[in-house]
């Protein structure tokens, strides 16, 4: 008789369980360089900051024609960063600031 009831409450608690909403999982927000969306690490953005920066462009043209040094959109978006005067920083750089604030 003790063994039903134990029964019993083991199928009650299992049953329970599986009629609670599975929860929700946020997507990861999408990392930026200097405002622009980034596909995984920015590097392609930072790569065309550091250039433009280098070869001190000063034309968005000169970033789309950069093609002989990098295929890349991201790299194209970094260097036009750079001629607009745009800030290169990342969400992790944002992060960081952040947390150096609060110490």
């Amino acid at each position: 008789m003790i063994w039903i009831t134990f029964v019993c409450l083991a199928i009650f608690l299992l049953t329970r369980s599986s009629n609670r909403a599975t929860p929700r999982i946020e997507p990861t927000p999408a990392k930026t360089f200097a405002g622009n969306d980034c596909t995984s690490d920015c590097s392609g953005h930072e790569a065309g900051y550091r250039w433009a920066e280098e070869k001190e462009i000063q034309d968005e043209d000169d970033c789309e024609t950069a093609g002989e040094h990098s295929d890349s959109p991201s790299f194209a978006e970094g260097c036009k960063s750079f001629v607009n005067g745009d800030s290169p920083t990342t969400d992790d750089d944002k992060d960081n600031n952040s947390n150096d604030d609060s110490q």
